[in-house]
């Protein structure tokens, strides 16, 4: 009988080869990516969590609350933002304003996570709403007034007028406005924008805070343009 040799023995090849490996890396799965807006650290001496219990707290500049679900969107705890919440270990539905985050969260160690910040200002008292790119709508508030969201682009609506605004991570993103008034005798004027579609309505004498740019201005049948920039006033007579 002949010798078996080195060469003629069955031998893995490099397709069987390749599927032991994936076979290997499958089995032993996967490192979840990093978080960009979360890290992991060592539970601090003086918060208290029941055994096998991890913790989560997400930062910002604002005095609201961040909202804990599980996946299936049912609630689990809520905290002011800069306060640590006990939960259990696995993966959390966060919400901010609206704005959501899955954060997992490991027994005995604290999760902490940042957001960013949104501010519109503006000399009158009108409202700045923030949307997603969508259009659904996120939050509210008034002008000069902060909101916390987590990092992304959003779109900012003040009386009609739209911008998009940028969230960073442990950033103020600050928009302005500039206020139009218009002064003369009439029940009220129109803020168009220059396609003609109408943006606002008001009592003449009465300012409006808009975003940055060129407009038309209808007073009963005469119409004049006004152009309005950031942080300025603009006055038009009639």
């Amino acid at each position: 009988m002949a010798r078996r040799t080195k060469e003629n023995s069955p031998s893995v090849g490099s397709p069987v080869r390749a599927v032991i490996l994936s076979l290997l890396v499958t089995s032993c799965g996967n490192p979840p990516p990093p978080d960009p807006y979360c890290s992991s650290a060592s539970l601090p001496a003086d918060l208290k969590v029941q055994s096998g219990q991890g913790a989560l707290q997400v930062d910002g500049t604002t005095p609201v609350q961040f909202l804990v679900f599980h996946l299936d969107r049912k609630p689990v705890d809520n905290k002011l933002l800069g306060r640590a919440v006990a939960v259990k270990p696995g993966q959390y539905r966060v919400t901010v304003n609206n704005t959501v985050h899955t954060v997992t969260v490991e027994g005995g160690k604290l999760t902490r996570c940042a957001t960013g910040t949104l501010l519109v200002t503006g000399t009158t008292e009108d409202t700045w709403y923030v949307q997603e790119l969508s259009g659904a709508a996120v939050e509210q508030t008034r002008l000069g007034r902060p909101l916390s969201f987590w990092p992304g682009t959003f779109r900012v609506k003040v009386n009609n007028t739209l911008t998009t605004a940028q969230v960073k991570l442990n950033q103020v993103t600050e928009l302005k406005t500039g206020s139009l008034v218009v002064e003369g005798i009439g029940p009220g004027y129109h803020v168009m924008d220059k396609a003609g579609a109408s943006l606002e309505h008001k009592l003449m004498d009465r300012a409006l805070s808009l975003f940055p740019g060129e407009y038309n201005v209808e007073v009963g049948e005469s119409t004049r343009p006004a152009k309005v920039e950031a942080g300025q006033a603009t006055s038009v007579k009639f």
